[in-house]
């Protein structure tokens, strides 16, 4: 009642009543994707995800988000494990897939928008962003705020793609790019 009651009258005015039930139409679908989802995945029947079913899980995971050495894959996987896992069984079911399932649906759409912005970004459609096309940005960047600062448009791209290029060929992919978007969106509010 407390999420919902905006204005803490202890009452559900028809604002309030149609904010919870399109809230519990939305977790409806999300339960519902999860499930079909889950039962693709559970290829033993089982009721939970063990084993190879849970690497599956893992690979489609690791998909939306950046490249990783191997190691770092390993601690990534450890670390999601730890924070779904809550009974610590090292298996899945289906309360704590779907609870994982709405951070990817979340992460891919967070990934959907990114790519938008990427593809106007990319004006030569090479599939990445080089140099030239930061510079671009952050030129207008600048000079939006040029009042209130200076930068050095050269050397702040090539600080960003020493940041954000995890394979090192001097240019942003998407998946790359999606960490930079993400951390964007989250300063201004908007994620």
């Amino acid at each position: 009642m407390r999420k919902v009651d905006s204005n803490f009258d202890g009452k559900l005015d028809l604002m309030e009543f149609t904010a919870l039930f399109e809230d519990m139409l939305a977790r409806q679908e999300l339960v519902a994707s999860a499930k079909v989802k889950f039962e693709e995945l559970d290829e033993s029947k089982t009721g939970v995800l063990e084993g190879q079913e849970i690497d599956k899980l893992m690979e489609m995971v690791m998909s939306v988000y950046v490249e990783r050495s191997p190691e770092e894959n390993q601690r990534f996987r450890k670390s999601i494990m730890t924070r779904i896992d809550k009974n610590g069984d090292s298996k899945i079911d289906f309360g704590e897939f779907t609870r994982l399932w709405d951070e990817m649906l979340v992460r891919q759409d967070m990934v959907a928008k990114a790519e938008k912005k990427f593809k106007e970004l990319d004006k030569d459609n090479s599939g990445f962003l080089e140099k030239d096309e930061l510079s671009a940005v952050l030129m207008e960047w600048a000079g939006n705020c040029k009042t209130l600062l200076d930068v050095e448009v050269d050397t702040a791209c090539q600080e960003l793609i020493l940041a954000l290029d995890v394979n090192g060929d001097g240019k942003l992919d998407l998946m790359e790019f999606v960490v930079l978007f993400e951390q964007t969106m989250a300063k201004s509010g908007m994620s």
